[in-house]
């Protein structure tokens, strides 16, 4: 049994976690890790340019200052249910948790490559959003599709762990979006073929097809890395409605007042579920600061602690 249940540990997410550890208050937080992409962040305070993993990073690592036992907990969330004052929160691998509280915080999901069969591929893992964990070898054909910071990191990566892969960037722009130096870097390398101004005509049996400057390519590939960014998860009703009887959403965002409370009692809705506003990391944070006091104050006297 838990005080609060956080679905989703972004930014929002882990603001609200750290929180919750200063003041001793008993949580879980859940998270399917389906989002890996990389993106710079300029400008935020105390860092003139940081990646969002590398800021998530030092966020955790202040939480695992305070409970070096910090967990996120690997799961899918398929149902929410309330009964009396008490949510049921069932997961996919079987689980149920309970909780006072709810916080919906996920609101990203990867932009999916325009073509009819984009989920069965990444349910088979033909399509990827990094190299992590994927067994590449030498003289394989690894395709990355976008041009910003990125598709760099992974083409970094297979750079520095293997000497002798194929790499084609396939970008939709007339030049690369990542930082200058990056730019640099790809150019010395004489393994790496780009295709600018691409178009994706179809993916199958292991075999990719672009057009290019009118000209169409046929490219035999070993894993597509999907680095085409991220986007608003922009079908709340599957994502959020269909888990939550109720709900109420206007303009696809879910409906919050002043404090990021649904229509529907101790159920909160963070970041930019509830606003496009908070898109900005910044107010993101923000916005698990105001839910943490605002449970916080359920909470008073009757604090109690422990870890996950």
């Amino acid at each position: 049994m838990f005080n609060t249940i956080i679905i989703g540990a972004g930014f929002s997410g882990l603001s609200l976690c750290l929180n919750f550890e200063i003041y001793k208050i008993k949580y879980l937080v859940i998270d399917n890790f389906q989002q890996n992409n990389f993106y710079n962040i300029i400008n935020f305070p105390s860092y003139n340019n940081i990646s969002n993993t590398e800021l998530k990073e030092k966020i955790i690592n202040q939480i695992k200052n305070i409970n070096n036992n910090f967990n996120i907990l690997k799961d899918n969330i398929y149902k929410i249910i309330k009964k009396k004052n008490l949510y049921y929160v069932y997961s996919e691998n079987g689980e149920i948790y309970k909780s006072s509280n709810i916080v919906l915080s996920y609101g990203y999901q990867t932009k999916k490559i325009n073509i009819d069969n984009f989920d069965q591929l990444y349910e088979s893992k033909h399509i990827v959003n990094n190299l992590n964990n994927i067994d590449i070898n030498d003289n394989n054909n690894i395709i990355i599709i976008g041009g910003g910071d990125s598709a760099f990191k992974n083409i970094e990566y297979i750079i520095n762990s293997h000497k002798n892969i194929n790499i084609f960037l396939i970008c939709r722009n007339r030049a690369l979006k990542m930082q200058t130096q990056y730019i640099e870097q790809i150019q010395q390398h004489k393994n790496i073929k780009i295709y600018f101004l691409s178009k994706i005509i179809k993916i199958e049996n292991k075999v990719i097809e672009i057009q290019s400057k009118n000209q169409n390519y046929k490219i035999n590939y070993n894993y597509i890395v999907n680095c085409t960014g991220i986007s608003i998860n922009t079908n709340i009703k599957i994502y959020v409605k269909n888990k939550v009887k109720n709900l109420i959403i206007k303009n696809n965002f879910i409906k919050t007042n002043k404090n990021y409370m649904t229509n529907i009692k101790n159920l909160y809705a963070i970041g930019i579920l509830s606003s496009p506003q908070y898109q900005q990391i910044i107010n993101c944070m923000h916005t698990g600061f105001v839910v943490f006091e605002n449970i916080s104050k359920q909470n008073k006297n009757k604090t109690t602690y422990s870890y996950y």
